[in-house]
């Protein structure tokens, strides 16, 4: 691994030279099977699921703004106006914390969870 890290830190290095030296050890080729092997469970239960969850996103979102429509005695333009100027404060951090996880699934599991996508759109 160490040698793939000071490939990485040269310029002229090729997806077949890293991919060689992932290959040739046997600690890293297993991890590299194994972060695949769970991209593609992720990616194939993932898509399988996705269509619940933005069942359930979008019912929660609209039983927000209901009950902050209900409480703010005022008109739906300014009770989307106050939410949207909430957002503005939150979405930061929210970008923050989505690029410290994505940080997480790059690599193997990235390409595993694309595969599974795939696999699971194909059933």
């Amino acid at each position: 691994m160490l040698t793939l890290l000071l490939m990485m830190e040269s310029s002229s290095v090729s997806a077949g030279s890293m991919i060689s030296s992932i290959l040739s050890d046997p600690r890293g080729a297993l991890a590299f099977i194994v972060q695949l092997l769970l991209g593609i469970g992720l990616g194939y239960y993932s898509i399988k699921i996705v269509k619940y969850l933005l069942a359930l996103i979008s019912i929660l979102v609209i039983g927000i703004m209901l009950n902050a429509w209900s409480l703010s005695h005022g008109s739906v333009k300014s009770t989307i106006q106050s939410i949207g100027e909430e957002w503005s404060k939150v979405y930061p951090v929210l970008k923050s914390l989505a690029a410290a996880l994505g940080i997480l699934t790059i690599g193997p599991t990235a390409l595993g969870f694309f595969i599974g996508i795939v696999l699971a759109m194909r059933k």
